[in-house]
């Protein structure tokens, strides 16, 4: 369990499963490239002016799993983008995080991110 008020901004902490990988979380209050490892969780905080997330390209990354998910109060909208293909078919950005405890989870399939879930 991990408690977001304790976690101070831009850290990464990894975290080993049972089957020996490792879960990269990492919280964030800036424009972030998420050079990401397959099932990384950001915590992102929008603030006032709202951020973006860029996930990395689809086409490198088939089948890599990536959830954000905005842990603040403030009004700022926690956009994801990305440098290539699409959400769901929709242009990057895609304007995912708007209140406070809303995540979303994306999967590549080579060619273009897809929603999975959003909370």
């Amino acid at each position: 369990l991990i408690d977001t008020a304790t976690l101070t901004a831009d850290r990464t902490a990894e975290f080993p499963n049972a089957s020996g990988s490792v879960r990269l979380i990492r919280t964030t209050t800036t424009a972030i490239n998420a050079n990401a490892q397959n099932g990384e969780i950001v915590l992102a905080t929008g603030g006032g002016a709202g951020i973006t997330i860029t996930l990395p390209t689809p086409v490198a990354t088939d089948n890599m799993q990536i959830t954000v998910k905005k842990v603040d109060v403030g009004v700022g909208v926690v956009n994801v983008a990305s440098p290539a293909g699409t959400f769901d078919g929709a242009a990057s950005p895609y304007t995912a995080l708007n209140t406070q405890w809303e995540s979303v989870t994306f999967v590549s399939n080579g060619g273009n991110w897809f929603i999975i879930s959003k909370f």
